[in-house]
C-alpha cells in the first residue's frame, strides 16, 4: 500500500507541479512498466505545455496514438499559421481545402481582403492624381495660396507670393508674418482685428493695402478658410490672396481641389484602418476556428480514453490523476471558448518583448 501511495504521489507531482522531474523516483523504478509510463506522461505534459504557449516548432517526442494526434494538431497549426502570415503579407492566393466549413470562411476572408486592397490601391491612385492636380494649380496660378496648421505655422506657400509681396517666401513663417509684415499702416490694425476674429468666427474675407519694400503700394483681397476633419474639428487653414485688379479665376476651383485632396486623404486613412482591423479580426477568426476545429476532436478522444481508463484502473488509486487530467482538458476547452468569443484584438505582455492575445473575461465577453 505504501508503494502504491508513492506511485500515485509521483504521478500527481508530474501532473500538478510546475517543475516536475523528468525521471521517476529511484525507489519506484523497479516497478515493471512504471518508468516507461512516467516518462511518457512527462513527454506528453511537455508537448501540451508547448502547444498551450504557442510554441509550434518544438519537436514532440513520443510514440502511440495520443502523441500521433498531438503531432497532427501541431502540423496543422504550423501550416495554417504559415498561410495566415502569407495572407497578411498580401498573398491572397492562399486557399484552405481540408478544413470543412473553416475552409470556406478562410477563403472568403482572403477574397474580401483582396477586394479591399484593390479598393485601397485605387484610392491611393486617386489621391496621387488629386495631389498632382493641386500642385499644378497652386504653382501655375497668379493668386497666392498657402496652407497653415491650426497654430498658424505655414505649411505651404505658393511661388506667386514673391511676385505679389516682392519678398522671398523663406522669410514667412506664420500667417501673422504673411498678412501683417507688410500691411499698410492705415490697414494693419483692422487686419489684426480680423485675424483675431477669425479664431472665433472662422470667417476672414478682407481687402487691404500692403506696402512693398520699394515703397510701392498694392491692394490685395485675402480669404482664409478652415479645413476640418470628419469630426468637424479644424486641422488646417487655407488662404488665398490676389491683386484685386485680377479676376479670381481659380479661387473656387482651388478650394474644391483642396477639399477633395483632404477628403481623399481621410478616406485613405479610414480605409487603411478598416483593412488593418479586418485583417486582425479575420486572422483571429481563422486562428480561433482552426484551433476549435483541430483541437476539439483530439480533446474528445482524450476525454473518451480517459473514461476508458477510469473503467479499467482502480478509481481509488488513480482517481485524483484522472481528475487532474480532466481539469487540464477543461482548461484547454475554456481557452478555446474564450478565443472563439474574443470581441476585439487586444495584446497583453507575456514576458519580455513577447506579447500574447488577451483572453480575459473583459475582452472575450465571457462572464
Amino acid at each position: 500500500m505504501a508503494e502504491d501511495n508513492k506511485v500515485v504521489q509521483a504521478l500527481m507531482d508530474l501532473l500538478s507541479k510546475k517543475n516536475a522531474s523528468a525521471e521517476p523516483p529511484k525507489e519506484l523504478r523497479s516497478i515493471q512498466g512504471f518508468d516507461e509510463l512516467y516518462k511518457s506522461i512527462h513527454h506528453l505534459r511537455g508537448s501540451f505545455i508547448s502547444l498551450s504557449r504557442g510554441k509550434l516548432d518544438e519537436k514532440i517526442v513520443g510514440q502511440g496514438f495520443l502523441f500521433g494526434t498531438l503531432k497532427d494538431l501541431q502540423s496543422s497549426l504550423k501550416h495554417l499559421t504559415w498561410q495566415t502570415k502569407r495572407v497578411s503579407e498580401g498573398d491572397f492566393t492562399q486557399k484552405v481545402e481540408f478544413l470543412g466549413e473553416f475552409s470556406d470562411a478562410f477563403n472568403e476572408m482572403a477574397l474580401k481582403l483582396e477586394i479591399q486592397v484593390s479598393i485601397l490601391e485605387q484610392t491611393r491612385k486617386q489621391l496621387a492624381e488629386s495631389e498632382e492636380n493641386f500642385r499644378q494649380i497652386a504653382e501655375n496660378m497668379e493668386e497666392v495660396f498657402w496652407l497653415n496648421d491650426k497654430e498658424g505655422n505655414i505649411i505651404y506657400l505658393s511661388p506667386s507670393f514673391t511676385e505679389v509681396w516682392n519678398i522671398d517666401r523663406s522669410e514667412i513663417k506664420t500667417v501673422d508674418d504673411l498678412l501683417l509684415m507688410q500691411a499698410h499702416e492705415s490697414d494693419i490694425e483692422s487686419v489684426r482685428v480680423a485675424l483675431e476674429g477669425f479664431k472665433k468666427t472662422k470667417v476672414f474675407n478682407k481687402e487691404f493695402k500692403i506696402k512693398l519694400r520699394d515703397n510701392s503700394v498694392k491692394t490685395v483681397a485675402v480669404r482664409l478658410n478652415p479645413i476640418c476633419n470628419q469630426d468637424g474639428n479644424v486641422i488646417k487653414q487655407a488662404g488665398i490672396a490676389q491683386d484685386i485688379t485680377e479676376i479670381v479665376n481659380y479661387q473656387n476651383k482651388l478650394i474644391q481641389s483642396l477639399i477633395q485632396a483632404e477628403n481623399a486623404r481621410d478616406k485613405l486613412k479610414n480605409s487603411h484602418a478598416k483593412i488593418i482591423e479586418l485583417e486582425q479580426r479575420n486572422a483571429l477568426l481563422a486562428m480561433s476556428v482552426t484551433a476549435n476545429h483541430e483541437m476539439n476532436q483530439p480533446l474528445t478522444i482524450l476525454k473518451g480514453n480517459l473514461e476508458l481508463l477510469r473503467e479499467k484502473l482502480d478509481e481509488q488509486a488513480y482517481g485524483r490523476i484522472f481528475d487532474r487530467l480532466e481539469t487540464a482538458i477543461e482548461k484547454i476547452e475554456s481557452i478555446l471558448n474564450k478565443l472563439k468569443n474574443i470581441d476585439r484584438v487586444k495584446l497583453t505582455n507575456y514576458v519580455g518583448d513577447i506579447n500574447m492575445i488577451d483572453i480575459s473575461e473583459e475582452n472575450t465577453g465571457n462572464t
